[in-house]
């Protein structure tokens, strides 16, 4: 039938309904800050929000593709959707309103709110990133560099398209093009710049 059951670690037993969900492959899921809600993305263009302790689920319907990348705001009120259509969506999870933000044009691969939930950081195909006003729903400034920079061990700071590097948004400290896609890491305000050569 539509029933799986699964036994755990943690001496539970849990029935599955198989038959309820999306349509087609699931992209991208996350638990909401107090754990109790999980959002979902799929090819089937939709997101559901899921209540973890019934199983139930609500659908948001909008984009007109896949959906890539989903996530929650700090304080789980809303939920940030990117999408192949190159368009991200805010989410009200109670109304199900959703406001479009639109600026990329390569389908947007990965979202993620900033610790302020304030602020929304998108990727899309190129590698291109945008930071956007969570309340205006407009692009704040385009990033650059990030495929260069993507298996770096970069830690809480990107850099905008005029080489200045951002902490949470502000802007910190300004690099040359030489220097630029070399940064390894950042604490407390203190920046580690290699290169290429080693230095």
């Amino acid at each position: 039938g539509g029933t799986v059951v699964s036994g755990s670690w943690d001496s539970t037993v849990r029935l599955w309904n198989i038959n309820s969900g999306h349509s087609n492959y699931v992209t991208s899921v996350a638990f909401s800050p107090d754990g109790v809600t999980v959002v979902s993305g799929s090819s089937d263009y939709t997101i559901r929000i899921w209540d973890i302790n019934s199983g139930s689920s609500k659908i948001l319907e909008g984009h007109s593709d896949f959906v890539w990348s989903v996530a929650f705001s700090p304080d789980g009120v809303t939920v940030v959707s990117g999408s192949e259509d190159s368009t991200i969506r805010l989410w009200d999870i109670n109304s199900g309103i959703s406001k479009v933000l639109e600026g990329h044009s390569e389908e947007v691969t990965r979202v993620s709110f900033c610790p302020n939930g304030r602020t929304v950081i998108s990727t899309d195909w190129n590698g291109i990133r945008k930071l956007w006003d969570v309340n205006s729903g407009l692009e704040i400034t385009t990033l650059s560099d990030f495929h260069q920079q993507e298996n770096q061990q970069i830690t809480g700071i990107l850099i905008d398209k005029d080489g200045w590097i951002l902490r949470k948004g502000v802007r910190i400290l300004w690099l040359p093009i030489s220097l630029r896609g070399n940064i390894v890491s950042e604490h407390k305000l203190i920046i580690a710049i290699g290169n290429s050569q080693g230095r």
